[in-house]
């Protein structure tokens, strides 16, 4: 005959079968759960790329100072010009009183013309500017041609007034001839202010309305004949 089960033996046989713990006996213990920050750092997180630099603001481009009207005509010439090296590879003796010179770029050899510049002080205070064309003659180097290209007051050193007039010489590609030109101040504004003045002094107008004429008659275009220039009809 069975006895019934008592209250000790269902205890034993329950803690027999895994002591009610799901899975049964021998069940593994659950894996704890990562904190939000091991998470974050299991899955490789990175702080956020930095923000790309801006670009450098470039800063304001200074323009050139516009031309002094005031500069002493010619401007300075482009050309590295050595006129006593020049001379002596010829064999020339200099005897020339102007402030520069520089290959004319006419005739049939570029260097054998020469245009100088030199500057007249004038008795009524008035300068004038001169351009010409020098070739070599008996042995020496003569001016064969010569004009007028600005006039401006006499002033003392260091100082510097608007000039009345300037005109431009610009020989052509062609090796054969020039064209003389309005520079700046031009001949139109010249007159101007000449016609200017006589409202106010006629006396003191006329000197200058004879210096504009002069350097004014130059303009026009010339070409080459031999070693000088002449006016083109």
């Amino acid at each position: 005959m069975r006895r019934p089960l008592t209250s000790l033996t269902l205890a034993t046989l329950v803690t027999a079968c895994g002591g009610g713990r799901p899975g049964g006996a021998g069940a593994p213990e659950p894996a704890p759960q990562p904190s939000a920050a091991e998470a974050s750092a299991r899955a490789g997180d990175a702080p956020p790329p930095p923000a790309p630099a801006e670009p450098p603001v470039e800063a304001a481009r200074e323009e050139p100072p516009p031309p002094d009207p005031a500069a002493d005509p010619p401007p300075p010439s482009p050309i590295d010009f050595d006129l006593d090296d020049w001379a002596h590879r010829r064999g020339l003796k200099l005897e020339l009183q102007v402030d520069r010179c520089e290959p004319a770029r006419l005739g049939k050899e570029a260097d054998t013309l020469l245009f100088c510049w030199r500057r007249e002080p004038r008795k009524d205070d008035w300068v004038l500017h001169h351009q010409g064309l020098y070739a070599v003659r008996a042995g020496k180097l003569a001016r064969v041609w010569e004009l007028p290209i600005g006039a401006e007051p006499l002033t003392a050193a260091g100082e510097k007034e608007r000039p009345l007039v300037r005109l431009q010489v610009e020989a052509h590609a062609d090796g054969a001839s020039v064209t003389v030109g309005d520079s700046e101040p031009s001949c139109a504004a010249a007159s101007a202010h000449v016609r200017e003045v006589a409202t106010d002094d006629a006396a003191g107008a006329k000197p200058l309305q004879a210096l504009v004429k002069r350097v004014c008659d130059g303009v026009g275009k010339y070409r080459l004949v031999g070693d000088t220039l002449v006016r083109a009809r």
